[in-house]
């Protein structure tokens, strides 16, 4: 089940982004990171 929200590590500030902003940017984390974005929110989130 896609996640609805990617956690942010380390912000005091924001603590979630909502997925269907971030969507735009699968190929760039697939680029970077070799994994999607479901892939990168199931194992933490972003960190700032």
């Amino acid at each position: 089940m896609p996640l609805e929200n990617m956690s942010v590590m380390k912000c005091t500030n924001i603590k979630s982004i909502p997925m269907r902003l971030l969507m735009h940017y699968e190929e760039q984390a697939l680029r970077n990171h070799s994994q999607s974005l479901q892939r990168l929110a199931e194992r933490g989130g972003m960190a700032t």
